[in-house]
């Protein structure tokens, strides 16, 4: 990274920080950082950056502990109504705005200013657009979209509805793809993701089309299918097991992994423990990979001490114990580990691809490899993530009751294997991702409510609440929803 970027960076994570506090600062149709004309070289990595801090953070922390890889400490404070599932109207103002104004306004800028030699930038901005909007679109469910980023044009957008929105993402991929170049080079530096190579573009553009299709399965599968069947026959080519859409880190203090900064050195460190969900799984399936998910418990994690996580929502009863932090499992942050200082944010992993792949097949939608090939080599990928490169422990894993592909009779029963192992592979780094899964597909299917819930029974959080600063200013607002609410493609259960 260059001494320019390094600045871009710093700046941006410092200043999307402030952001989160300063919410009346941005507006969903106006970013106010930049004078009227800087180099889309610069616009770009700043774009980028933007998404991975909010990806690597606030959504990331949601993720994970909705879907139970993360839990609150016994004691501190800092997520104990992410547990009960109380979300407030201000919780992710913050994170919608610097979306809106900060990330989604720099892609527009550069798809504006993208042109002749320089096309490949908009190619860049428009799949990053399409990842941005799916993102809000699944947190939040409609979102303004046809009428968003049109500056003082419209101040007061409309909210789409999720379909809408869907079908709007996959025509900025199809756009964007046709504007790649191979002739137009990009220096390194200046594209953050994947440092200019257009042909893992492609694949991460592919990628995410397959994962918008998948998401539509239950809600739409006629689209659903269609689209995923069309993808195959194009001839599409999608990331490769030791590829991931991310933004690498350097590990310094003030550009190290979001989630390392907010919970090792930040004010409001020394809150997350590992959830007791998670930890019984890997346990009672002998997962060599729970040591780079989790550092072991102790004030310096001592590999004899056995893993050990929270019930989910301990924290929140009243009179509940008050053992400190260091008896329990946390995320790895140490050097190697998935949230060392220097770990990259993931938008999109290798490890994914293979999974929604594996789904696709299952459902007898996709062409090539089998179903089970494809999981398996999506749990072989993940192994590697994790240092375990040994291949009679990675079949001995592969043939486990819980584990084997075989060991099914219906189609759900092998989505819920796919899913399930998913929930491990993605676990910690990709936390927004794993959430959304098991809203879509109900699984695993051994997951139960946190016990401090304060929403109905059997109903974990499905949405995050429209942002304070749109009741306040957009009159198209579409009122409170409630967090037990699902979002549009949410039809299974």
């Amino acid at each position: 990274m260059s001494k320019l970027h390094k600045i871009i960076m710093s700046s941006l994570l410092l200043g999307s920080v402030a952001l989160t506090a300063c919410e009346d600062f941005l507006d969903v149709n106006e970013n106010p950082n930049y004078p009227k004309s800087v180099g889309v070289d610069i616009v770009t990595p700043s774009g980028q950056g933007t998404v991975a801090y909010i990806m690597g953070n606030q959504f990331q922390v949601a993720g994970n502990f909705w879907a139970q890889h993360f839990s609150q400490s016994l004691v501190a404070n800092q997520y104990k109504n992410l547990d009960k599932y109380q979300i407030t109207e201000s919780g992710y103002d913050g994170p919608w705005q610097t979306l809106y104004a900060g990330a989604l306004n720099d892609f527009k800028y550069v798809k504006d200013r993208a042109k002749g030699d320089s096309v490949n930038y908009a190619a860049m901005a428009g799949i990053m657009q399409a990842y941005t909007f799916q993102v809000l679109t699944d947190g939040f469910d409609k979102v303004p979209f046809t009428d968003a980023l049109k500056g003082l044009g419209n101040t007061s957008p409309k909210f789409d509805e999720g379909p809408v929105v869907y079908d709007g993402i996959i025509k900025l991929i199809d756009d964007a793809v046709a504007q790649i170049n191979d002739d137009n080079e990009i220096v390194h530096d200046e594209d953050l993701v994947f440092q200019g190579d257009m042909e893992k573009w492609r694949r991460f553009a592919n990628t995410l089309k397959l994962r918008v299709y998948i998401r539509q399965i239950y809600a739409r599968p006629e689209v659903s299918e269609a689209g995923i069947r069309a993808l195959y026959a194009s001839g599409a080519e999608f990331l490769e097991a030791d590829e991931d859409a991310s933004v690498q880190f350097e590990g310094t203090t003030s550009r190290s992994n979001p989630l390392y900064q907010t919970d090792v050195t930040g004010t409001t460190a020394n809150n997350i423990a590992a959830s007791q969900t998670i930890i019984d799984y890997l346990v009672e399936t002998q997962d060599p990979r729970i040591d780079y998910l989790f550092q072991h418990p102790g004030a310096t994690p001592n590999p004899n001490s056995p893993h050990r996580g929270i019930q989910q929502g301990l924290a929140g009863i009243v009179g509940a114990p008050t053992t400190a932090l260091t008896s329990f499992s946390r995320p790895n942050y140490q050097t190697g580990g998935i949230f060392a200082k220097n770990a990259p944010v993931i938008l999109m992993s290798g490890v994914e691809s293979l999974f929604l792949q594996a789904e696709a097949a299952a459902r007898g939608l996709a062409t090539g490899a089998t179903a089970k090939s494809l999981y398996e080599q999506a749990i072989t990928a993940s192994f590697n993530k994790a240092g375990v490169t040994d291949a009679a422990e990675v079949n001995a894993f592969l043939e486990g009751e819980m584990v084997d592909y075989d060991n099914t009779s219906d189609l759900e029963s092998k989505i819920d294997r796919i899913i399930t192992q998913k929930w491990v592979a993605l676990g910690g780094t990709q936390g927004f991702e794993i959430w959304s899964e098991l809203r879509r597909t109900g699984y695993p299917s051994f997951i139960e409510p946190s016990i401090s819930s304060i929403l109905p029974d059997g109903v974990i959080a499905n949405r995050f609440l429209y942002p304070l600063s749109e009741s306040q200013r957009n009159p198209n607002y579409p009122g409170l929803v409630r967090a037990e609410v699902p979002v549009w493609w949410d039809k299974r259960n």
